[in-house]
């Protein structure tokens, strides 16, 4: 269960860590990646990368939907809205966490790279960040064929 929640959070700074600005934003591609944990629950995630006609990502929009025992799903939520607190200090990112039925957790996070504020990113990330976790915070921009090299190998995109 704490794996599947590091590996959640893990992505999510990819994200932020790889994803740069650009002036226009026109393209969307969407990806989908289902998988299941040795416990037989289910994980959904969505990550929906705007881009503009010089291929640089702009937004990124990422859900993930997240089965668990019902006694944990309360645990991961407190430990969930704790980081996202942090994420929601830095401009241009957007963290939600919330409760699905009985045994699910919905995580969404929105990223508007025009708008981020990479200064408090590296405060809270750490100037030279960890590559198991933010590849590069100091990169300001990278390519929709970059980001799904590096980042969404696994989900199926279109």
């Amino acid at each position: 269960m704490k794996k599947k929640m590091l590996l959640s959070l893990m992505t999510i700074f990819a994200v932020v860590g790889l994803t740069g600005c650009s002036t226009s934003s026109n393209k969307v591609m969407t990806c989908t990646k289902t998988e299941t944990d040795e416990d037989g629950y289910k994980t959904e995630e969505t990550i929906k990368v705007s881009y503009g006609k010089d291929k640089y990502v702009t937004n990124v929009d990422a859900t993930a939907i997240m089965e668990a025992d019902e006694s944990y799903t309360d645990m991961m939520i407190g430990f969930m809205q704790a980081f996202g607190e942090e994420f929601n200090k830095i401009g241009g990112i957007n963290y939600s966490i919330s409760k699905e039925g009985n045994n699910k957790v919905k995580q969404v996070i929105s990223i508007d790279y025009k708008n981020l504020d990479v200064d408090k990113l590296k405060e809270i990330a750490g100037e030279d960040g960890d590559s198991t976790i933010i590849v590069n915070p100091n990169e300001t921009h990278v390519t929709i064929d970059e980001f799904k090299k590096n980042e969404l190998e696994g989900y199926t995109c279109k």
